[in-house]
């Protein structure tokens, strides 16, 4: 079963990413294909898509299963040998007869409502469409409860039908299916599930019928009545193309000489600008050069006169250092003198009264 698992899956991818590459190719946008004749996202378009891939890619996963799967016997498998059953049918019928029910209402509405029925222009289409009111004064306003309600059943019935063909290839229905050969039909659809589908279907295309009063924003008639004057634009742009005569032509010829004329011409002086520019740009570069050398000079000349002051200020202050000790010097030796002086003072004092007294005695009794 791994085979079936694996050919399920890139199928299911493959259509997917097919359907984004057409919608990106014909409407620049991934979601194109969801898109209407009205330029607007649609819901009844989702609703194919969606049940279109889920039943074609399990039809093609059983198929390659059923193509690559050796029973052993030799003698192989019918490759298309299963069924796939009425409601699975019936599931498509209703998406089918949706899409061309919806798209018949969307008809008649944009020619005899077209005041009425919205629009989109070109290149403004948004998936939030998908669940707006498509008509009158509300529409791309309000969510349509009718859209929310069918959405919501798709998606669950989509989800829910992925979900038993998972648990029957599984082998857990109550006849198991253990290879590609035990495939003999794809799972059924509980007719009560159909019933609810078709019911959802039947009140989404019930409330597109109730016709809105107002008028939209954009309205289909907004966007034919563009389309005519583009139309009608075209129109008289090919008779006057058709109209032209061959002197006019020669005139535009001429003219178109010289208009190229004139563009060699701007051309050159453009150029002769261009040199004046590089030159005159070499030569601010030139002087920028000189002035940035000048000003490194002055760095260094002033780096220079700074280190001198420095180197000046220490002498000085070397020399202060100097007269400060020859002051001290001077005020020693001058100490040294006075003392000295004194010395001599206190001696030759001592030895003139040495002098009087005489040998013989004190100077009294000499007397």
């Amino acid at each position: 079963m791994t085979t079936v698992w694996w050919a399920w899956g890139l199928s299911a991818a493959a259509m997917v990413t097919l359907a984004a590459w057409v919608g990106i190719v014909i409407k620049t946008r991934w979601y194109g294909i969801l898109i209407d004749g009205r330029g607007r996202v649609s819901l009844s378009r989702f609703q194919l898509v969606w049940w279109t891939i889920i039943v074609l890619s399990l039809v093609c996963g059983v198929v390659v299963g059923r193509f690559t799967f050796d029973p052993g016997t030799g003698a192989g498998i019918e490759v298309l040998g299963f069924s796939i059953p009425e409601s699975v049918l019936g599931l498509l019928g209703i998406s089918v007869g949706t899409t061309v029910a919806s798209s018949a209402v969307k008809t008649y509405k944009g020619r005899r409502r077209s005041r009425q029925a919205a629009a989109a222009a070109p290149g403004s289409a948004e998936v939030a469409q998908i669940l707006l009111v498509e008509e009158g004064a509300v529409a791309d306003q309000t969510i349509d409860v009718g859209k929310f309600q069918a959405l919501i059943v798709t998606i669950l019935l989509g989800g829910a039908y992925v979900l038993t063909t998972i648990h029957a290839f599984m082998g857990r229905d109550p006849v198991p299916i253990e290879n590609p050969s035990d495939i003999s039909t794809l799972p059924d659809l509980n007719t009560t599930f159909l019933a609810l589908l078709a019911i959802s279907m039947a009140g989404y295309l019930g409330v597109k019928t109730v016709p809105r009063t107002g008028e939209p924003p954009t309205s289909v008639e907004d966007l034919d009545d563009e389309e005519e004057r583009r139309r009608a634009r075209d129109k008289d742009e090919g008779l006057a193309m058709d109209g032209r005569s061959v002197a006019k032509r020669r005139v535009a010829d001429a003219d178109l000489a010289e208009q190229e004329a004139k563009v060699r011409e701007a051309t050159r002086s453009a150029e002769r600008r261009l040199k004046a520019a590089e030159k005159e740009a070499e030569g601010a570069r030139a002087r920028a050069e000189a002035a940035r050398a000048e000003r490194d000079q002055s760095v260094a000349d002033a780096a220079t006169a700074k280190r001198e002051a420095a180197e000046a200020k220490a002498r000085a202050e070397a020399a202060r250092a100097e007269r400060d000790q020859s002051v001290a010097d001077a005020a020693t030796a001058k100490r040294e003198a006075a003392e000295a002086k004194a010395r001599d003072e206190a001696a030759r004092a001592e030895r003139d009264q040495s002098y009087a007294a005489g040998p013989g005695g004190s100077p009294g009794e000499q007397r």
